[in-house]
């Protein structure tokens, strides 16, 4: 089989770039631009385009005890070399936070 890519972009996201906001509520909330992620994703970028702070992590992610996801604090940002299979999900501790969620591949 032969290899079609160009060795110069070889290491360049050029196949998928979508995006969409996000309202993360109380309970754990997927955070994604659709119900499934492109096959070609690479990275998954999430911005918190809000005053709250948004607790992330897997679906059983919650604000504190041994399940606390990681705080991604207001205007803050994370990016996640993360390919289709894994799921980011986010939850707060009161109120609806809005995100911005890129993917990228």
């Amino acid at each position: 089989m032969a290899i079609t890519g160009s060795p110069e972009y070889g290491d360049v996201l050029e196949d998928v770039f979508v995006q969409k906001t996000v309202s993360v509520g109380t309970s754990a909330t997927k955070l994604a631009v659709a119900a499934n992620a492109d096959p070609d994703r690479e990275l998954i970028r999430i911005y918190n385009d809000s005053s709250s702070t948004v607790y992330i992590g897997p679906s059983t992610v919650t604000i504190s005890g041994s399940t606390k996801g990681e705080p991604l604090l207001k205007k803050q940002w994370i990016e996640l070399p993360f390919g289709p299979d894994l799921e980011v999900y986010g939850i707060v501790a009161s109120g609806t936070a809005d995100v911005i969620v890129t993917e990228a591949g």
